[in-house]
């Protein structure tokens, strides 16, 4: 008898410890360990957790357990936003109360506001597009692709043509390594829109890319230089640009690429650095590319009137995506061009990695203000030293101005190197370009434009860059934060090997890397390279890559760009854990408790 009593009393002890520690693991709990950037927003769990280990909650019953209903969760919030409260702002005073109404804000984030824990997609932009493309006489376009993966990734190129035909070209890029795709091979060299095209760029095999389209021209045979865009990840039915001019000496284009199986009317709204507006309306066949000229409707002069910044609306809601290339002889004298991708919405704030006043630089902000009233903007420069200055400007509705660096921070050395921060101030969204004119090291004259990146990341990809002769490639990088940034650069070689660099940005800052100090110079397929700078101490940058050239011995210029964003896989906090728990299948509502969280 005592045998089969103390065969018995063996398992029950197990299934009770087994209980214990299943009912208690985080592992089967559901939750896992946050991120270190999220570690402050998940301090209110750890409180409610104390909370619900009193004893009035393990002794009572389930059903005896007091669950906060939405509407006091709604009520809370109400009474708490109506004496001014903010989500997430720590006030003195609001503590946690066992069994009583919920605070929704100080420590302990809003429970209907507070952001999910979001996973993060290894592969967030399966295709780009590209609207702007030639294989005309004395136009040289290429597609470099950059593959940051552990395999192998299949690309395929589809071009749409300005006749409306399509044709496509594949290839594979080997893991941590850059390829390049010249579109002659494929469409030939003629002077009419048949070699005119627009790009679709996919990979096959669920591999992220990242792409760019660089290009080297004479353009008319007088105005030599080069331009560069990192493809658009989506198409959508608006494109905003804040720069264009139609002053006498620039040539300013917009093209556009349908990408639907039906035609795309498009309206293209012009607003004047004097304040009136213009409009034009196209209408781009399926599956093609279209080509406007801003000057046929606003003609040309010398004059604000003749500066403007562009929506580009389709109003039949098919996808599209605009380009601006431009091309220019600066002052009669730089000869260039540059081109913007179009951003498809406006934002409070844009970032600009690189800037400078030296001699023989010239930068410009261009801003458009598509609102129905008047946005106020402040420019902060972040100097290479720490140091930074700032600048405001009223900008009138449908209008866009133009903010002169050189007239706040005068010109000179290295220490006339910047960054720059434009934003809104008085709750409007604004759109923000920066180009540049140059004479670099007074042998290459050219220009460039980016549109601003609307928020810093850790990471930052590029497909473009070589240290072949007569390229001079650079990395600009923008510390906003009051942490140095220490950063990690990997270039990967046409040849499929690697190299590194470390640097670190002081807080407020910018700071600059020459790319032949590491690649060395080459001409060869070894001397190509993509790059990826990586912030490793958990900051937040903004980096663009400008280069300048003299492009075999004849073309000079210049192109910059900011790198694509994103991170590559993981998980991206949320303040809102309880939230997120409530919303799993199967736990729900009753296992609310007392904070909201």
């Amino acid at each position: 008898m005592r045998s089969l009593r103390r065969r018995t009393a063996i398992p029950i002890c197990v299934l009770v410890v087994a209980a214990i520690l299943f009912g208690t693991s985080p592992l089967y709990a559901g939750t896992t360990s946050p991120p270190p950037a999220a570690t402050a927003a998940v301090t209110a769990p750890a409180a409610a957790t104390a909370a619900q280990s009193t004893p009035a909650e393990t002794t009572g019953s389930q059903q005896n357990r007091r669950t906060v209903t939405p509407a006091q969760r709604q009520t809370a919030a109400d009474n708490a936003a109506a004496k001014g409260l903010q989500v997430g702002k720590t006030t003195a005073g609001l503590t946690p109360t066992p069994g009583g109404v919920p605070d929704y804000f100080g420590p302990y984030p809003n429970y209907a506001n507070s952001p999910l824990p979001n996973a993060i997609a290894a592969f967030p932009f399966p295709k780009f597009y590209f609207a702007e493309g030639t294989t005309r006489p004395n136009f040289e376009t290429y597609f470099t692709i950059q593959n940051p993966g552990a395999s192998t990734a299949r690309v395929k190129l589809t071009y749409m043509t300005g006749d409306g035909k399509n044709a496509s070209v594949g290839i594979s890029v080997p893991k941590n390594s850059r390829a390049t795709i010249n579109p002659v091979t494929t469409l030939g060299s003629a002077n009419d829109s048949a070699h005119d095209f627009s790009t679709l760029v996919e990979c096959l095999n669920k591999i992220q890319v990242v792409v760019e389209r660089p290009m080297y021209f004479n353009y008319n045979g007088v105005w030599t230089g080069g331009s560069d865009a990192v493809g658009a990840t989506a198409t959508a039915k608006s494109f905003f640009f804040a720069e264009g001019t139609c002053r006498p000496n620039f040539e300013t284009y917009y093209t556009i690429q349908n990408t639907g199986t039906k035609g795309a009317n498009v309206q293209l709204t012009y607003m004047r650095g004097n304040g009136t507006t213009a409009v034009q309306n196209v209408a781009i066949t399926p599956k093609t590319r279209g080509t406007i000229h801003p000057a046929d409707v606003l003609g040309v002069g010398n004059d604000a009137a003749h500066d403007f910044s562009t929506s580009v609306v389709c109003t039949n809601g098919q996808p599209i995506v605009a380009e601006r290339p431009m091309y220019f002889n600066y002052n009669g004298v730089w000869t260039g061009g540059h081109d913007a991708m179009g951003i498809t919405a406006a934002a409070q704030a844009f970032y600009f990695a690189e800037g400078t006043t030296r001699p023989n630089f010239t930068p410009y902000l261009t801003i458009q203000n598509p609102n129905g009233s008047q946005a106020t903007v402040k420019i902060t420069y972040y100097m290479a030293d720490g140091t930074n200055r700032t600048q405001t400007m009223n900008l009138v509705a449908h209008s866009r101005g133009t903010a002169i660096p050189s007239d706040v921070l005068g010109s000179g050395d290295v220490g006339h190197d910047f960054s720059s921060k434009v934003e809104c101030t008085n709750g409007l969204k604004i759109i923000a370009e920066r180009p540049m004119y140059f004479n670099y090291n007074n042998t290459w004259t050219g220009g460039s434009d980016v549109m601003g990146a609307t928020a810093s990341a850790p990471d930052f990809y590029f497909a473009e860059g070589t240290s072949r002769p007569n390229f001079d490639p650079y990395l600009c990088i923008l510390n906003p934060g009051d942490v140095a940034a220490n950063l990690t650069i990997t270039y990967m070689m046409g040849n499929s090997k690697t190299s590194t660099q470390q640097i670190s940005v002081p807080a407020f800052s910018r700071g600059t890397i020459s790319c032949r100090e590491i690649t060395g110079t080459g001409n060869d397929a070894a001397h190509d390279f993509s790059i990826r700078a990586e912030c490793t101490n958990g900051q937040r940058v903004i980096v663009e890559r400008p280069m300048y050239f003299n492009y075999n011995g004849a073309w000079t210029g210049g192109h910059d760009a900011v790198g694509l964003a994103y991170d590559a896989t993981g998980v991206q906090g949320g303040t809102g854990i309880r939230k997120f728990v409530d919303s799993l299948p199967g736990v729900g509502a009753s296992n609310a408790n007392d904070l909201g969280q």
